[in-house]
């Protein structure tokens, strides 16, 4: 199930989950038995020589869309995005058609005008299914391999995780953006040979990602293949605007940190992990924009004051529902203009602080 929040021109919010509901389970497992897609021993081998289908698992995930002018933090960035159909063909619907793959792929880095070149990797849709591995690598090699000096780099979530069916897309995206924030891609799991059905496997064109790839150009490609014959590839680039100083303050000034949540323990978490590392001042102004006002349903509340070497840090934590909390006003008459003037009261005195 896919649900769309619009917020409003440069917000949405995309949740999607896939659940199998017992009810329904046995009589889809049959059909897809006698589709031939699912492995007999519960494992997903894309690309691998011993693949006989995949594994039906499930999940859910929600992805947060903005323009980048309007993130406050960007953990990847989408150039572009297209998708075709070929739900017409002789095979039937659900048998693949390398050509329409090729075909999109092919008018997709024409569109956007970036090399294919600079494709450091591409989670492939990767089923492990007897129909749908050789037309896709198939349609990768004739579109990035032909002119390429080096192996192409594949891979596929499902090994990992299974198949989440509808939901599998969104897998892909987490994976390919953890890639893009720690600069490693993962291998795949489930593969110790290539199939003999896929030459460019097989003379190392194309090759499976075994351990783990460190990015060069921070660009990544994603299949992602649809039952009916829907083909779609995003293209997702890594966020390339470095911090100042690493987020590392250049001063030794106190910092006042905010934050709420549900339970008294997951506000502890926060501010200890914070307390845990270095002060980082783009996080922490994150998490201001965050709890600057206030979120129902988060009924516990809870602060930290930071200096540079966390040391003496004061953190408090209460429960604030439906409390009214008294208003103060403090006079400070002359000398306010005075450098560092309430420091010591802010640090040591309860009622200040």
């Amino acid at each position: 199930m896919t649900s769309v929040f619009y917020l409003d021109t440069y917000n949405y919010i995309c949740i999607l989950h896939f659940i199998i509901v017992r009810r329904s389970y046995s009589c889809k497992n049959i059909c897809y038995v006698l589709l031939g897609v699912l492995s007999p021993t519960g494992y997903c081998r894309p690309f691998d020589s011993a693949a006989n289908g995949y594994s039906r698992s499930e999940t859910v995930a929600v992805i947060y869309l903005q323009k980048a002018k309007n993130a406050k933090r960007i953990y990847a960035i989408c150039p572009h995005i297209k998708l075709n159909s070929d739900g017409y063909k002789e095979e039937g619907i659900t048998y693949p058609s390398s050509q329409m793959q090729y075909t999109l792929l092919k008018e997709f880095y024409e569109e956007c005008k970036i090399p294919t070149s600079c494709l450091d990797y591409v989670e492939a849709h990767g089923t492990a299914t007897i129909a749908g591995d050789p037309p896709e690598i198939n349609a990768i090699y004739n579109a990035f391999c032909k002119n390429r000096k080096t192996p192409f780099m594949v891979g596929s979530v499902k090994s990992n995780l299974g198949h989440t069916e509808p939901a599998s897309g969104f897998n892909q995206i987490a994976k390919a953006i953890i890639a893009l924030e720690t600069g490693f891609v993962p291998p795949n799991i489930n593969y110790t040979s290539p199939r003999n059905d896929i030459d460019a496997l097989i003379n190392g064109t194309v090759r499976v990602i075994q351990e783990p790839m460190s990015l060069q150009n921070g660009y990544v490609g994603i299949n992602s293949f649809g039952f009916g014959g829907s083909n779609v590839h995003v293209l997702l680039k890594w966020n390339d605007k470095l911090k100042i100083n690493n987020g590392i303050p250049n001063d030794d000034l106190p910092r006042l940190v905010l934050l709420s949540g549900r339970t008294e323990e997951s506000v502890k978490l926060f501010l200890n992990d914070i307390v845990n590392h270095q002060i980082d001042v783009e996080y922490i102004r994150l998490l201001h924009d965050i709890h600057t006002d206030n979120i129902n349903g988060h009924p516990w509340r809870g602060y930290i004051i930071l200096n540079s070497f966390q040391q003496d840090s004061i953190k408090e934590i209460q429960n604030c529902e439906r409390m009214n909390r008294p208003v103060c006003f403090l006079f400070s008459a002359l000398g306010s203009q005075w450098p560092g003037m309430g420091t010591y009261s802010i640090f040591h005195s309860l009622l200040i602080s």
